[in-house]
C-alpha cells in the first residue's frame, strides 16, 4: 500500500470514529482493572493468616475428628442405660397397695355388668326382680299406712305422753275407727295427729319448767291467749302432793322463756310466785 493510499483511509472520517470508540473502550476496561486490583489489594491483610492460627485450626480439627469417631463408635455398639428403682415409703406402698385393691373390685363389678348386658336373659330376671321389689315396697307402705294396729298403737303413745286418763281407750277407739270405711280413717288420722301435735307440745312445756322447779309435775291443761300469744296458762298435777297447781310463762316476741310464775294462794287474795332458773344461785 502507498503513503497515499494510507492517508486516505485514515482521513476517513468513519474509520477515524470506529478507532476512537476502540481506544475509549480499552480505557474503559483498565479502569475496571484497576478497581479490581485496588479491591484485592485492600482484602490481601485480612487473608493473611500467622502460623499459631493455622496450628490451632488444625488442632481444633483434628479434636473434632477425634470426636466424631469415638461417638461413631458408641453407636455402632449400642447405648445401655441403667435405672435405679426408686425407693418408696411405707406409706406410699400401702397407698398403691389400697389403690390395686379398689381397682381390681372395680374390674369385677365392670366385668359382671358387662356379662348381664351380654346376657338378655340375665337383665329381664334382674328388670323383673326390681320391679316386684319395688310393687311390694308399695303395698305394704300401703298396707302401713291403713294398719288399725299402727295407728292404734300411734294413739296409745300420744295419749299417755298427754296424760289422759284411759290412754287405752284411744287405743280401742283408734282400732275401730281404722277399720271402719274411707271417711272414717281419715277422721282418725286427722285426729291422732292432732293428738301427737299436742303430746309433743306438752313435753316442751314440761322441758321448760323443769329448769326452774325439782318437783315432778304433769301438765295436764295448758292454754295461750290468742291477745297475748307470749303468756301460757298451765295446770300442772304434783304426784308427791297430789295437788293441781298453776304456772305461768312468760316468752318475748322470738319464742324464748323470760320468766315462770307458780299461782300461790292465801287466804285473801292470789299471788303469782317468780321461780329462779334452778342453775342460777
Amino acid at each position: 500500500m502507498s503513503t497515499s493510499d494510507y492517508k486516505m483511509e485514515i482521513d476517513n472520517p468513519t474509520k477515524e470514529k470506529a478507532i476512537k470508540t476502540a481506544v475509549n473502550d480499552i480505557s474503559t476496561d483498565l479502569a475496571s482493572i484497576s478497581k479490581d486490583v485496588q479491591s484485592l489489594s485492600d482484602q490481601l491483610p485480612a487473608l493473611v493468616a500467622t502460623r499459631s492460627e493455622i496450628n490451632w485450626f488444625r488442632d481444633q480439627t483434628e479434636r473434632y475428628n477425634t470426636r466424631l469417631t469415638t461417638a461413631a463408635a458408641v453407636i455402632e455398639k449400642g447405648v445401655h442405660v441403667r435405672v435405679d428403682p426408686a425407693k418408696l415409703s411405707g406409706e406410699d406402698v400401702q397407698l398403691l397397695n389400697g389403690l390395686n385393691e379398689k381397682f381390681e373390685v372395680w374390674n369385677r363389678r365392670w366385668s359382671t355388668l358387662c356379662k348381664a348386658i351380654a346376657s338378655t336373659g340375665k337383665i329381664k330376671v334382674v328388670f323383673t326382680a326390681i320391679v316386684s321389689a319395688l310393687i311390694t315396697a308399695a303395698f305394704l307402705l300401703l298396707a302401713y299406712e291403713n294398719s288399725p294396729s299402727v295407728w292404734a298403737h300411734r294413739a296409745l303413745v300420744a295419749a299417755e305422753e298427754s296424760h289422759m286418763e284411759n290412754p287405752l281407750d284411744e287405743y280401742s277407739k283408734a282400732f275401730a275407727q281404722m277399720r271402719g270405711g274411707i271417711k272414717s280413717r281419715k277422721d282418725c288420722k286427722d285426729r291422732i295427729e292432732g293428738m301427737e301435735s299436742d303430746a309433743w307440745y306438752i313435753k316442751k312445756l314440761e322441758g321448760v319448767l323443769s329448769d326452774y322447779t325439782e318437783e315432778e309435775l304433769e301438765v295436764r291443761k295448758h292454754k295461750v291467749n290468742i291477745k297475748d300469744e307470749q303468756l301460757a296458762r298451765l295446770v300442772c298435777y304434783h304426784p308427791s302432793t297430789d295437788q293441781m297447781i298453776n304456772y305461768r310463762i312468760h316468752t318475748n316476741s322470738e319464742g324464748v322463756v323470760i320468766k315462770v310464775e307458780k299461782e300461790k294462794k292465801t287466804k285473801s287474795k292470789v299471788v303469782w310466785e317468780e321461780l329462779k332458773p334452778i342453775d342460777t344461785p
